[in-house]
């Protein structure tokens, strides 16, 4: 039975401490490896513990030439592209194999050189907040070996018991709890930039979207379930029927295909600025995808971020690819109407040169002799009527399938019912397009913003009615897709855990130049008010003001109480004022060993030489004296003293 007092190897201590680094480590970067990469690493790893269990290991030089040769395949494989992710495989292949070694105190050191890297690496490919707790943790387990690797550095033989490897780890976590206002307020008052310098090394880092820069009717894939965030919008609640987001214009159709075939760049002056009191301003802060467009509630008519093109269809672009998480500033319009110049262009009546003449059938019956608005409600009662469906499975795909939609099978996703509302529209001379985005959304009341995923992708239709301007029109029954309950434990408990990944991508990860200047500024105007802005801070800010300085001086005091005189301070000091007493003073430049062996009284020398002697085999060894310990050489100082005062 393992008890506190049992005893183990510093060595071991030092190795599980290491091999558990190395673990976490690892999970910080295993989700942006190659699978193949994770698994060697495993499995080189299930080795190194057979071999510190056997006290086997592979010769150094076999294991240099190794290291070499995943270096030179690094060499070989290396793409500027993914140089982040090919770099983060390297490492973690080299750390493998330092730990294959036999390790010495360099070899310590070299793996943990090489864990920092890799964790330097994991921010780089991402930072959530599940990175956050493992950094936490590896912060105490590195703190926690160094303090090991000392210990075995002066004796790799060194034994100490349960109890001591229990203070060594909790002496070595207050190290830490201390640094932590003093990182956080590194993190605050460093200089920023509003450029992410090495943005360039983490290309690699794309997520699956449900979002494409095309619609291809009858290609959908899982994404239309998925339910993983593709964007945040900070913003207050409005009506959920306003909840479209504008992602891109699709304007050419083939027959299976829509594209964005006649895209230009908006002028630089427009009158497409609504009046101020009718804007609704959102802060989006968005996923990694892969793609360019930035999405905004519809209609977008100011976007603030840099290196963003407008188009003359109310799109917007960055000039890079979204491989990391940003955020921008929107002003959006939710009039449903909006006047545009070009909407008679001839991009918006194009209609594939080999048509199915039944297609041309239908919209001839569907038409309203001299009122585009009523053919417009005709082909949207047409499409919502019982005869059609939503649905993602058994779609028809063929080369006519708008045709197979409309007359067989009569059931699709927002793809088909969107595409034959533009199609059915132009061929009764109504200018359509496509617009591809997302629709609805969560919205957190704690959090004041909508959480939007993967699986509400989806595809509307702009149609121009003269004088007037685009008209929205969604065809897809408003009972796509499975519902959600908006008021089941597990929603809460979703939106609740994701509030806290909105605040720590918003306030840590998106923290930059402007936010920082924002909050000095802030903090200057409340010192230039001198003290009547206290008035004006919330109850609750107190309270986690109060709560803060409570834990505070909880870590002062414990921090006090370990620094405090040990058991060992307390003997030693016991023992000198004895022989004090009998005229033997301690020389401050003596060791206590040395002071003993030069008392006079040959009684007196040799009864302080077995205390000396005791009270070193527990100093040296683990440097923690128990209580029965304690209270035992206690006893023999005061027996010293009775013995010398009969002499």
């Amino acid at each position: 039975m393992i008890t506190r007092d049992s005893t183990t190897r510093v060595s071991l201590a030092l190795n599980t401490v290491t091999f558990l680094i190395s673990l976490f480590v690892f999970l910080t970067v295993c989700v942006y490896i190659g699978q193949a990469y994770a698994a060697l690493f495993l499995v080189l790893v299930l080795c190194a513990a057979y071999c510190e269990w056997r006290t086997c290991f592979l010769p150094r030089l076999a294991l240099t030439i190794l290291s070499f040769g995943v270096i030179g395949l690094y060499v070989y494989r290396i793409r500027l592209t993914d140089l982040a992710p090919q770099t983060v495989e390297t490492l973690l292949l080299l750390l493998a194999i330092k730990l294959l070694e036999k390790k010495k105190f360099r070899d310590y050191m070299q793996i943990y050189v090489i864990s920092v890297l890799l964790l330097a690496g994991s921010a780089l490919l991402g930072m959530s907040l599940l990175f956050l707790s493992y950094v936490i943790v590896l912060v105490f387990l590195f703190n926690t070996a160094m303090v090991l690797a000392a210990y075995h550095y002066e004796n790799q033989e060194m034994v100490l018991t349960i109890r001591a490897i229990e203070k060594i780890v909790w002496k070595a976590s207050l190290i830490p709890l201390c640094a932590i206002p003093l990182g956080a307020l590194i993190f605050v008052v460093t200089p920023r930039t509003p450029y992410p310098l090495l943005n360039f090394l983490n290309h690699g880092n794309r997520s699956t979207t449900g979002f494409s820069d095309q619609v291809r009717l009858g290609k959908v894939s899982d994404i239309q379930e998925d339910d993983s965030a593709i964007f945040r919008a900070s913003m207050a609640k409005i009506s959920e029927n306003a909840l479209y987001w504008r992602g891109i214009v699709l304007d050419h159709f083939d027959g299976t295909t829509w594209k964005s075939a006649h895209k230009r760049v908006a002028s630089p002056r427009t009158d497409k600025t609504s009046p101020p009191s009718t804007l609704v301003w959102h802060e989006i802060y968005i996923e990694p995808y892969g793609n360019t467009y930035l999405f905004a509630l519809d209609r977008p008519s100011i976007l603030l971020y840099r290196s963003v093109r407008e188009y003359e269809d109310w799109s917007y672009s960055s000039d890079e690819l979204a491989t990391r998480k940003i955020r921008y500033r929107v002003a959006s319009d939710v009039n449903p109407l909006r006047a545009e110049e070009s909407a008679e262009a001839k991009q918006y009546l194009q209609l594939p040169d080999t048509f199915p003449r039944s297609v041309k059938d239908l919209a001839n019956r569907l038409r309203s002799a001299g009122d585009r608005e009523e053919t417009l409600s005709s082909i949207l009662r047409f499409l919502n009527s019982k005869d059609f469906s939503y649905s993602l499975t058994n779609l028809p795909v063929s080369t006519t399938p708008l045709e197979d939609f409309l007359f067989r099978q009569k059931s699709g996703n927002c793809e088909y019912f969107a595409s034959a509302f533009a199609v059915l529209a132009r061929t009764n001379g109504i200018p359509a397009r496509l617009v591809a985005g997302y629709h609805g959304g969560l919205y957190s009341d704690l959090g004041r913003y909508y959480l939007v995923s993967q699986k509400e992708a989806h595809v509307w239709v702009e149609a121009y009615l003269p004088g007037r301007g685009w008209a929205r029109y969604d065809p897809t029954p408003l009972s796509r897709g499975p519902q959600r309950d908006r008021t089941g434990i597990l929603l809460r408990t979703r939106l609740y855990l994701d509030m806290v990944n909105y605040y720590w991508v918003a306030f840590v990860v998106n923290y930059d130049v402007q936010k920082q200047f924002t909050l000095f500024m802030r903090a200057g105007t409340a010192v230039g008010e001198g003290g009547s802005w206290i008035t004006k801070i919330p109850v609750k800010t107190y309270l986690i003001i109060l709560f803060c300085a409570v834990c505070l001086c909880i870590a002062i005091t414990s921090i006090r109480r370990s620094l405090g005189k040990s058991n060992a301070e307390k003997l030693s000091t016991l023992l000198l004022r004895r022989l004090e007493k009998r005229g033997y003073r301690k020389n401050p430049s003596q060791g206590l060993e040395e002071f003993v062996n030069g008392i006079g009284d040959d009684r007196l020398r040799e009864g302080a030489q077995r205390i000396v002697r005791t009270f070193e085999a527990t100093y040296y060894m683990d440097g923690a004296f128990s209580t029965d310990e304690t209270k035992k050489l206690k006893q023999q100082i005061r027996r010293l003293e009775a013995s010398s005062d009969n002499v």
